[in-house]
């Protein structure tokens, strides 16, 4: 039994492990907000989102939880076509980016 019960926790914690490493690596590999722009400054907009998508045009962009409602990794992704575009790591996702706030109040 207790032969069992450890051969479970080793494979329920490798599959955790696999997991997380899976769900970082989707994360890191798209641009934070400042480099999606810097790349494509034409996809640039006034919307909460900050930016439409560079694939299809669209400016249908929502947010996935990548680790579910508390995990604070976030990636913004095209509604449209599906492609992610640029990932939020921390703070209010939906805060209007700085460059746009700073803008629009004149500075």
């Amino acid at each position: 039994m207790l032969y069992l019960v450890t051969v479970l926790f080793v494979v329920g914690m490798t599959w955790l492990m696999v997991w997380y490493m899976r769900v970082q690596h989707i994360f890191t590999r798209h641009p934070t907000y400042e480099e999606y722009v810097e790349k494509h400054p034409d996809a640039r907009t006034m919307r909460h989102h900050g930016a439409d998508c560079v694939h299809c045009g669209s400016d249908r962009v929502g947010l996935w939880t990548l680790g579910g409602a508390n995990d604070h990794r976030r990636l913004m992704a095209c509604g449209s076509c599906g492609e992610g575009l640029f990932r939020r790591d921390k703070g209010n996702v939906y805060s209007m980016p700085a460059p746009f706030y700073a803008m629009l109040m004149g500075d």
